[in-house]
């Protein structure tokens, strides 16, 4: 594979991850510009393959849930240790206003580039969102949102579709 041929790949790569950021609603301040690395993650044991499929339900009344889909009919265990290495190897990248559509989506005051995102109230921060093929070539994108919401979404036609959230914050 010759160096363009890479660079190709890994400029789609990154496209790709952006489509999967925009699809997730950051509220009003919009989105942090760097985002969470696995040590940052709140109860960053919880982000494992094993974790997510177990607390992988769908809510169907106040008392009832129903569990969603079982992951393991999806990954095989190759792409299941991807996917626990994916979320270990997670580390904070500066976020591109020009790689998004709508690049509002992303603070506009440069004084705030460099300050903790502990002294910023009102912003989202997220993971950088990695993508796994499931068994049959389906591409699968994982992103966590700081509510405690871990967003997968399924590539469908061109377009990513939201395919399960998850509560991080309760799993235990």
């Amino acid at each position: 594979m010759s160096c363009s041929t890479t660079s190709t790949i890994i400029k789609e790569q990154k496209i790709e991850n952006y489509k999967i950021i925009e699809k997730v609603n950051y509220g009003k301040k919009g989105l942090f510009y760097k985002t969470l690395s696995y040590e940052e993650l709140p109860f960053n044991y919880s982000f494992s393959y094993d974790k997510l499929n177990q607390n992988n339900v769908r809510y169907n009344s106040i008392t009832e849930r129903n569990r969603f889909v079982n992951f393991d009919t999806v990954f095989n265990i190759a792409q299941q240790r991807k996917i626990d290495s994916s979320f270990k190897n997670l580390s904070p990248v500066k976020l591109k206003k020009s790689l998004f559509t709508d690049p509002k989506i992303i603070s506009k005051k440069r004084s705030e580039y460099g300050t903790p995102r502990t002294e910023l109230v009102g912003y989202s921060s997220i993971s950088y969102p990695f993508i796994v093929n499931s068994k049959n070539g389906e591409k699968y994108g994982f992103i966590y949102r700081d509510d405690g919401l871990m967003y997968i979404y399924k590539k469908e036609n061109k377009f990513w579709e939201e395919f399960a959230r998850l509560e991080i914050h309760f799993v235990n």
